[in-house]
């Protein structure tokens, strides 16, 4: 869940929706959802990836942290990809383009949290993996740096 910085809120759904082909659901609110009806819409992810965590860049798009979990051997990969709310249309699946995957083995974890600060050299997206009670994953912290001139438009 993350609140746009024109002042809707959004929410996306990490297991619900029917998922073929990346399709999942989400749910666009004009004010807190607590004093206004959502408007539901659905959302193309690279096929496989779950959303997970959200968050506004400066430029009002919304980078999104998703993952996947392969089984051979047993991993998760993690990507990030771009969404534009300014063309989102609730009668269509909203489009993403993916920026990047982490998926190089020393990497690999199951990266959940994300923040994105806006700096005077650009944004900053850290990424935070949670090793829950498990010998298999590790906790990280992970900081990115996005150059907005570079982004697909």
């Amino acid at each position: 869940m993350t609140r746009l910085t024109d002042g809707r809120w959004m929410l996306l759904c990490e297991t619900c929706g029917p998922r073929r082909g990346g399709l999942h659901l989400g749910l666009a609110f004009p004010d807190a959802p607590d004093r206004s009806q959502p408007q539901p819409f659905g959302i193309e992810l690279p096929v496989g990836f779950d959303p997970v965590e959200m968050a506004p860049l400066p430029d009002g798009r919304l980078l999104i942290l998703t993952r996947r979990l392969s089984l051979i051997p047993p991993h998760f990969e993690s990507g990030l990809v771009l969404a534009d709310p300014a063309k989102l249309d609730p009668k269509r699946p909203w489009q993403t383009q993916e920026l990047a995957r982490i998926d190089v083995r020393a990497m690999r974890e199951n990266y959940e949290a994300m923040v994105v600060k806006d700096t005077s050299k650009g944004p900053e997206v850290w990424l935070l993996s949670d090793e829950n009670g498990s010998a298999l994953q590790e906790t990280r912290l992970m900081k990115l740096r996005l150059d907005m001139a570079r982004l697909p438009h």
